[in-house]
């Protein structure tokens, strides 16, 4: 039987076509198969940034569920001394707006009370890389954290833009 290359092209077509289908469903099932079931994050999210929308979306990729803590005012200004340019309302709205199926959720008005880590009981808390404090306060409450990477720090962080 003499076979045309018109034919055998036609059929490495078909085959091809199969594989990059396969290929596409695989990677889109290990793309959609998250490490962790439920995460937090903290943070203050005043005046929310293309740093804070990176923050938020590499964290949400890597759980089923994402708790966003956003810190209260009085925390805030324990922390940092002054008061955040945004109530909580204002700074809830603004993270549900960028990303409804986040949940967003007050943070504790007492620091280190941790209410949403003892309610949500969550298999890893994800850290920004200027949260070495609640990394510490972290370790000794024997809870996971993992450190995300940032999103241009020198430009796109609250302190700088805020000013």
């Amino acid at each position: 039987m003499v076979r045309c290359p018109r034919q055998e092209y036609k059929l490495y077509a078909v085959v091809l076509k199969y594989m990059y289908t396969f290929l596409d469903q695989s990677t889109s099932m290990l793309q959609k198969k998250s490490l962790y079931k439920t995460g937090v994050v903290f943070g203050v999210f005043d005046g929310l940034h293309k740093g804070h929308k990176y923050f938020l979306t590499e964290a949400a990729k890597r759980c089923e569920k994402l708790i966003v803590a956003v810190t209260a005012g009085e925390a805030v200004l324990q922390l940092k001394g002054h008061l955040p340019r945004y109530g909580q309302n204002e700074r809830i709205t603004a993270i549900q707006n960028f990303n409804p199926k986040l949940t967003v959720v007050r943070g504790d008005r007492v620091l280190g009370k941790w209410t949403v880590l003892k309610k949500y009981a969550p298999n890893v808390v994800f850290l920004g890389h200027d949260q070495q404090a609640i990394a510490k306060e972290l370790t000794k409450l024997h809870t996971p954290f993992v450190f995300l990477g940032s999103h241009h720090p020198e430009k796109h962080k609250s302190s700088l833009l805020n000013k």
